[in-house]
């Protein structure tokens, strides 16, 4: 065995990847499912709601969209805590 750094596999790691494989899926899953419900709800008030709700939502969405995913993420990270909120990082 040498001195110093070593990268070698263990049984132990190929347990973390594969639970990694499944919380992965299970975030797949959940996305899709959710994009796929909200997309179609947002889809129908945008043709068939009147013009205050469609352009309200409209704009929400272009916020959404215009804003960078990097900066939503910093933005709910740090406004969710004040409502009883705790969210850990790597748990």
């Amino acid at each position: 065995m040498q001195d110093g750094f070593f990268t070698a596999f263990q049984a132990s790691d190929f347990l973390y990847l594969g639970e990694a494989a499944l919380r992965t899926l299970l975030i797949s899953i959940v996305s899709i499912t959710l994009g796929t419900i909200l997309g179609i709800l947002f889809g129908w008030v945008l043709q068939a709601s009147r013009w205050y709700a469609s352009a309200a939502l409209a704009f929400v969405l272009d916020v959404f969209r215009s804003v960078p995913l990097i900066i939503q993420l910093i933005l709910f990270f740090n406004f969710v805590p004040p409502f009883g909120i705790r969210m850990k990082p790597f748990e």
